[in-house]
């Protein structure tokens, strides 16, 4: 989605809307919004070389976990939640957006952490399982499947 807008595809032409009227789809907001903040963090902490950029090939769960640690998430990830949020976005959340997260504090409180320690905060949230929204099945067959739907 970021490359569409770089590349000139205005709001006016394209948006993708999400539905936040269910709590398992704001719980999924809420843990992109974690997510993409300790993302921040630990990019910063790295940039300002508080520890070292962890490889994935390191990790103790590489092959099994797509993102090991935060900082290996994509990295247009962080802006489009962030855009999202401020509203200039081509995505748009119908739930409670919330405020953006304060970079420079979680850094701070993250300042003399190890890559373990990191691994340690992320963990939780990276295995973190969301129960579907009820009639998720029937609505994805209704849309994608209709010869389905009507029988």
């Amino acid at each position: 989605m970021i490359y569409l807008k770089t590349h000139g595809l205005s709001a006016d032409r394209f948006s993708l809307i999400l539905k936040g009227n269910c709590g398992q789809t704001q719980a999924v907001w809420d843990m992109f919004k974690r997510a993409v903040a300790l993302q921040d963090a630990m990019v910063e902490c790295i940039r300002q070389k508080k520890i070292d950029h962890p490889s994935q090939l390191d990790e103790p769960n590489h092959g099994t976990c797509r993102f090991p640690l935060p900082c290996h998430l994509p990295p247009a990830f962080t802006a489009t939640i962030r855009d999202m949020i401020c509203g200039t976005s081509l995505i748009s959340f119908e739930g409670n957006l919330g405020e953006l997260w304060d970079t420079e504090v979680l850094v701070s409180q993250r300042e003399n952490w190890s890559t373990d320690d990191w691994r340690q905060e992320w963990k939780p949230l990276s295995s973190e399982v969301i129960k579907a929204p009820p009639g998720w099945t029937e609505a994805v067959f209704d849309m994608y499947c209709p010869i389905y739907g009507d029988s």
